[in-house]
């Protein structure tokens, strides 16, 4: 039983999200009263009722279902004494039922009201006369949110003034003004006083705002009756603290000169501070700073760096060069890590135990070790000598030195080309004698004449083919002469 009531309630709490979603659809249920009194009776009436209709009336306070009824009327009547209070949201809910082919029901459609939602009917006296809601004469209609008097505005401003002149709002200031304050000066007793959640995202919204802005001219705060939140600001947060909690906002001798410091423009500051706004190290909060100043985060003018989103580049340790944008008077950019100088060397050891020396450019080390199957420089330089020495048949030796007691006539090549044969020759180091270089193997008592190589294979391609030719030739004549010899 328990968990089909707590799925009830489940049921009910969706459908009334379904028809707060709804919004647009046509009224089909209404309450009455719409501003109920606390423990007033409500009137639950479905809007579409046709004769013979069975609906089912749901009551919900605060999302706990309180009653439900069926019947085959097209309201129904909640007895609320003692049941609803200020701030109670009642929801009713609407069903018809359908028996054919069995029974179901069908949504049709809810609504909701607030109890006690404004000053002239949560059953409160909030004027002190002793006069609740609608017995309070001041109270024409329920959703009247003063039970009292309606004050005027600009009376009533001016009347503070008159009493308290240098309560903060009465000199000219704003909201704004007191913000400026109390960043500088966090500890001052005027910080803390004003709801600043309240009051932050208004004066992002609308900085112009008489409110955060201030006015010379008290009389003429909230002129416009439609801007709530200026009249219930200027009621709620100034007159009724300065009334009834005596938290009057008064500016005394050592806030001024605070003031001043931040903003001279202010009438009550002296004459040399209004004198220098807009200089050297003058408040620029209404007076933009002079040539050649910036106005600081603290409002202060100060000397001026750079140009705002200017750009230059800088030279950096290492060779790189850096570009700083200008942000606030100030250059922004920082130049990157030292990490070696132009011309600077290291040898580093790799994977494949080989070695790599890398140089410096531009701040880094350049040079990597090959990958795994990859072939290093070296390995690399010593293929392409192979090749070339296969294609053109001969390469470079390196001569031995000269046997003890010998002495080479003229420079001694240190190595010298010798030809190759097949894929690889043997590794034959030639004898060198005197001014010449004789075949590797062979004694070499006296100097030896340098001789051009013989192309070997070549020579023998050609003896094979005189030969050839040279059968050919022998072959036909002979011929030739046998068949003379038959004819005589």
């Amino acid at each position: 039983m328990k968990i089909s009531h707590v799925l009830i309630s489940f049921m009910l709490v969706f459908m009334s999200l379904t028809a707060v979603l709804a919004v647009q659809m046509p009224r089909t249920v209404e309450i009455t009263p719409h501003d109920p009194y606390p423990s007033e009776n409500l009137l639950c009436r479905y809007l579409n009722y046709q004769r013979g209709d069975i609906l089912e009336f749901w009551w919900v306070i605060n999302g706990e279902t309180v009653d439900r009824l069926r019947t085959d009327k097209p309201s129904t009547i909640f007895n609320a004494q003692g049941k609803t209070r200020r701030g109670d949201a009642v929801l009713c809910v609407v069903n018809q039922v359908f028996e054919i082919p069995r029974e179901h029901v069908q949504d049709r459609g809810s609504d909701t009201v607030v109890i006690g939602n404004f000053q002239c009917n949560d059953g409160l006296d909030n004027d002190g006369d002793n006069q609740i809601d609608s017995r309070d004469q001041d109270c024409s209609v329920r959703s009247d949110d003063l039970e009292g008097r309606e004050p005027v505005i600009g009376e009533e401003i001016v009347a503070l003034c008159r009493e308290h002149p240098d309560s903060f709002f009465c000199l000219g200031m704003g909201y704004l003004d007191l913000q400026r304050l109390c960043t500088a000066h966090p500890d001052n007793h005027l910080c803390g006083i004003l709801p600043s959640n309240d009051l932050d995202p208004i004066c992002r919204q609308d900085p112009n705002h008489l409110i955060c802005t201030g006015h010379n001219d008290p009389s003429t705060y909230c002129i416009n009756m439609n801007d709530i939140f200026c009249r219930n600001f200027l009621l709620g947060e100034v007159i009724f603290r300065c009334e009834r909690n005596n938290q009057c906002m008064e500016v005394n001798h050592d806030d001024k000169d605070a003031l001043c410091e931040l903003d001279g423009s202010y009438d009550f500051c002296p004459a040399e501070f209004r004198a220098n706004a807009g200089g050297l190290g003058g408040p620029c909060v209404d007076v933009p700073c002079g040539a050649g100043l910036f106005c600081s985060e603290d409002l202060v003018c100060v000397q001026q760096v750079c140009q705002e989103d200017a750009r230059r580049q800088i030279g950096c340790r290492g060779g790189v060069q850096t570009e700083q944008v200008c942000k606030a008077n100030h250059w922004v950019g920082e130049c990157p890590p030292f990490v070696c100088e132009p011309g600077d060397t290291r040898t580093i050891d790799c994977p494949d135990t080989s070695h790599l020396v890398q140089g410096c450019l531009n701040n880094r080390w350049v040079g990597a070790c090959p990958e795994d199957g990859e072939e290093s420089e070296e390995d690399e330089e010593q293929d392409e000598e192979r090749d070339r020495e296969r294609r053109e048949g001969r390469r470079l030796v390196p001569l031995p030195p000269l046997p003890p007691g010998q002495q080479a006539g003229g420079e001694t090549p240190e190595e010298v080309l010798v030809n190759v044969t097949g894929q690889e020759a043997p590794e034959l180091s030639p004898i060198v004698c005197g001014d010449g270089v004789c075949s590797a193997g062979e004694m070499c008592e006296k100097d030896c004449p340098e001789e051009t190589p013989i192309q070997l294979p070549m020579t023998g391609i050609l003896a094979v083919i005189f030969i050839i030719a040279g059968f050919g030739v022998g072959a036909l004549v002979g011929h030739r002469f046998l068949k003379k010899s038959k004819k005589r």
